[in-house]
């Protein structure tokens, strides 16, 4: 049955839902949406993340990361020259 609707969609895409659309297909546009998040992530659950308080002073001075071989799993990325753990400074600052 023939009709006069002259597109070939049953209902015509919003603008916001065509932007959605090519804003998806862009993957470096994806990427940075996604990095975004993980940072709001972080941001928001901070002090349920963060392995330490980051004020805390463990007193073990400037310990290097864990990948080195003389470096602890306790502080994964080591610990400052007041004996703090720096991921957890780092998670606590993403704020």
């Amino acid at each position: 049955m023939p009709t006069n609707n002259v597109y070939q969609e049953e209902q015509i895409p919003t603008q916001l839902s065509r932007s959605w659309h090519a804003f998806r297909s862009n993957t470096p546009a994806m990427f940075g949406f996604w990095c975004l998040c993980a940072l709001l992530f972080t941001t928001i659950f901070a002090p349920w993340l963060a392995p330490y308080d980051p004020q805390h002073q463990t007193g073990v001075l400037l310990i290097p990361p864990s990948w080195d071989s003389t470096g602890r799993v306790e502080f994964f990325l080591g610990t400052d020259d007041l004996t703090r753990d720096v991921l957890s400074r780092l998670i606590m600052g993403s704020p």
